[in-house]
């Protein structure tokens, strides 16, 4: 078996702080793609992020979804956006709608789908992917987003982990490791140096939540690669058995 060479492992040791071992300890993962196994290239990220008229799923309702796949390195692979009408927009919290823009007008201006036709079309979307592939539901705030995905497609007679990986990637925790100690969208871009996230309710939807959510990972990605120095771990590098 490969032995990670003595250089990486005296970094680790001697790292000063929790969070200088987790950065280490995050790059040497990270880096591991180089010698990775055979069937590391299956996996795909799914970042996800969902607008609803509240925030009890199974009571309040998606009423869009975007839907980016990337690789794990973060280079784009598909999109997919939803704008559904709810079927019971009378349960619209006022906080909701102050951060989507939802009204029933609206949403009929805009042509929004029925759920049924949403459930058809993310089944599709998912399906050509998760068939031969790894898919890592990937979010900002994680187990919001993962509930009101789950309960949307078992209320269409469909399950998450038909498509997806039991774990998940919470994108604030792995901010967090690298520093940000911040659990605020704004926070945390400011952080690495990214736009923050569109706040405007007739602009701000779940696509361009995913498209955040994307451009925080490459970013991470960015920082990891900028710390790599003296820490890269490539084919040569390693002592064979």
């Amino acid at each position: 078996m490969g032995k990670i060479k003595i250089d990486v492992i005296r970094a680790v040791v001697s790292a000063s702080s929790l969070c200088e071992r987790a950065v280490i300890v995050l790059l040497l993962i990270f880096s591991a793609s180089a010698i990775a196994a055979p069937d590391q290239d299956s996996r795909l990220l799914v970042h996800i992020d969902v607008e609803t008229t509240g925030l009890e799923a199974g009571y309040h309702e998606l009423i869009d979804a975007g839907v980016i796949v990337t690789t794990i390195d973060g280079d784009i692979v598909d999109r997919l956006f939803l704008r559904i009408m709810p079927e019971h927009p009378e349960r619209l919290e006022p906080e909701a709608a102050a951060v989507n823009g939802f009204s029933v007008s609206r949403w009929r201006s805009l042509e929004a789908i029925e759920a049924a036709e949403g459930a058809r079309a993310l089944n599709a979307f998912l399906r050509q992917y998760s068939t031969d592939r790894q898919l890592i539901f990937t979010a900002f705030n994680v187990g919001f987003d993962q509930r009101f995905i789950m309960h949307f497609l078992k209320s269409h007679n469909l399950a998450f982990n038909t498509f997806f990986h039991y774990m998940v990637l919470d994108l604030p925790s792995m901010a967090w490791a690298l520093g940000a100690k911040s659990l605020s969208g704004d926070g945390i871009s400011a952080h690495f140096g990214i736009p923050a996230e569109v706040k405007d309710p007739m602009l701000h939807t779940g696509e361009t939540g995913a498209a955040f959510n994307v451009a925080l990972y490459q970013a991470m990605l960015g920082q990891l690669s900028s710390q790599q120095t003296g820490l890269v771990i490539q084919g040569e590098d390693q002592d064979q058995d």
